[in-house]
């Protein structure tokens, strides 16, 4: 008998923190689902870890496969899952007991494509978990009731994130929707953008939490990232796509120009104080991305900010590069 629910999670050295997150998997008081450990190229002990829980529980496969990266090994989970749903975990983050249980509620309507629920950011430090909720609003709604929250939802991962959500596998397939695997970040989000526009209702889960576990460790989402513009300017296309498809442009055209601006002033700031490049090089980006058409056109909509943002904002406008520099280079510039 074929599982209800394929829950994936992608694995890459994570033996510090993965039996933990396997344990909080295993024991959810929804049962009916099988665990796909996809083991992407670790070099530490995480595939005897994955090999240890599958001789103790029936319900768990392990994967192995040469490294390739996130996008990679949730791929290889969705081509091998046989559940009707997909739900995603990282493998240093846990979930609520009655986390997928609350999730699944929502397939009881059979026009729901997608279930959605709430987030909680736990930043761990010697002495204590600092803890901030991303909570939903309750409830289902159609494709267009939902995205009135998009400017809420997608500063807060609840949008872009592939963590809180349970995915119909027909749809997947249907469309064949895949990560993209040549992008750096930000594939979470192309892949529910060309997933959620597909869907008819989509319900969100009142009850439990999703567990992003901050334990200060470097990983792909800190730090400066090369070439981490091009990452942006694809997904602000790719928001203005969608939105522009499912006729909600206009109404979140502010929001989405500011956040680009906003992303695209840190991927400034990471050209000027984390780039190893030379000083011409550095100049050169700079120039070519304050005189990109996205981003000046974005620029011409953008709205309220704190002083030392307005300066940048100010300063990108005239498309003074030197000074750009300048003020970060001092400044130690941060999003805000």
């Amino acid at each position: 008998m074929l599982p209800a629910i394929s829950i994936i999670i992608p694995i890459y050295n994570a033996e510090s923190y993965l039996e933990a997150c396997i344990t909080s998997v295993l024991n959810q008081t929804f049962t009916d689902f099988e665990l796909i450990l996809v083991n992407d190229g670790s070099s530490d002990q995480s595939e005897s870890i994955c090999r240890r829980f599958a001789t103790e529980d029936n319900r768990v496969v392990c994967v192995s496969k040469p490294n390739g990266g996130s996008s990679s090994a949730k791929n290889k989970g969705m081509e091998i899952a046989r559940g009707k749903f997909i739900e995603f975990v990282d493998a240093d983050d846990t979930i609520d007991r009655d986390y997928t249980e609350n999730l699944w509620k929502g397939t009881e309507d059979p026009q729901v494509d997608l279930c959605v629920g709430n987030m909680a950011f736990c930043k761990i430090t010697q002495n204590a978990v600092e803890r901030r909720e991303m909570t939903v609003h309750p409830g289902y709604f159609s494709l267009q009731e939902w995205l009135e929250f998009y400017p809420e939802y997608m500063p807060r991962a609840i949008f872009g994130s592939p963590c809180n959500k349970l995915y119909k596998k027909d749809i997947i397939q249907k469309f064949r929707l895949r990560f993209d695997e040549r992008l750096k970040n930000n594939e979470d989000t192309h892949f529910n953008y060309a997933y959620i526009e597909k869907c008819r209702k989509i319900y969100a889960s009142e009850k439990s939490f999703y567990n992003y576990m901050d334990y200060g460790k470097a990983s792909a989402s800190k730090g400066y990232i090369p070439g981490i513009f091009d990452v942006y300017l694809s997904t602000y296309q790719k928001a203005v796509q969608f939105l522009t498809d499912t006729g909600v442009y206009a109404e979140n055209k502010a929001f989405s120009q500011r956040y680009f601006i906003d992303l695209v002033i840190g991927a400034l700031n990471g050209i000027v104080v984390g780039s190893s490049d030379r000083f011409s090089k550095k100049m050169k980006d700079i120039k070519q991305i304050v005189t990109h058409p996205d981003v000046k056109n974005a620029l011409t909509g953008y709205q309220g900010a704190a002083a030392k943002k307005k300066l940048v904002v100010f300063l990108m406008r005239k498309q003074a590069c030197w000074l750009l520099y300048l003020l970060f280079s001092l400044n130690r510039f941060k999003k805000t």
